[in-house]
């Protein structure tokens, strides 16, 4: 097996899985502990764009990890056109100020304008310090707010934080290794692997880093 020269980190689709709670963390622990306890386990997690992000929460979620932890948030499926540009661009800044370097990537998902038929021109923000902006490749997939397979792809060259990241869902091992294997191979140095099913998100996030920990020593 060829040497593999970057870091695949495994991680889940957000930290309130309802399904799998039970099964993951304390049957006692409150709800607001469990980032903490999550972060104890995985050392990244995507903030879904379905989650409230404000400067206290940032703040709260930040104390709740340590600084060697990482977030990956989630765009909400806003286009970015030239006229919203500078808003946006300031907001995106901002927000990763906030995150005081915990912050690896923003994903972006484009999405399709009713009544259109040509996508709305995709600005990439200026001036991200650390924060890859990884845009989703595969077009198809626009329609749902998790597609198990999706992948992102950093827009911004130079950045050192995250080149790509893949969601996946419930496979089973064999299927697993074989995406493991082909991340392990690819160009990309910075990967994340996120798990999406509610049900099995944390149990194939566990299996997934001990497969590659194993891939990684033969």
């Amino acid at each position: 097996m060829g040497v593999m020269t970057g870091e695949i980190r495994m991680g889940t689709y957000g930290w309130r899985h309802a399904n799998e709670s039970t099964s993951f963390y304390d049957p006692n622990l409150p709800p607001e502990w469990r980032l903490s306890w999550y972060a104890n386990h995985f050392r990244i997690v995507v903030i879904p764009a379905s989650y409230e992000v404000d400067a206290g929460k940032i703040e709260r979620w930040l104390e709740d990890t340590d600084p060697a932890f990482r977030f990956i948030l989630e765009l909400d499926r806003t286009p970015l056109v030239a006229e919203t540009d500078d808003n946006y661009g300031l907001t995106l800044r901002a927000t990763e100020r906030l995150f005081s370097g915990q912050l690896d990537a923003f994903l972006y998902r484009p999405k399709r304008i009713s009544g259109q038929h040509s996508k709305p021109p995709l600005i990439i923000p200026a001036d991200l310090k650390h924060a890859s902006f990884c845009v989703e490749g595969d077009q198809s997939r626009i329609n749902e707010p998790v597609e198990p397979g999706s992948r992102f792809h950093d827009v911004t060259p130079g950045k050192s934080a995250l080149d790509s990241v893949v969601y996946s869902s419930c496979i089973d091992l064999p299927q697993m290794r074989n995406l493991i294997e082909s991340m392990r191979h690819a160009q990309s140095k910075n990967q994340a692997l996120i798990f999406t099913d509610e049900k099995s998100a944390y149990t194939d996030a566990q299996q997934a880093r001990i497969l590659n920990d194993l891939l990684a020593h033969q």
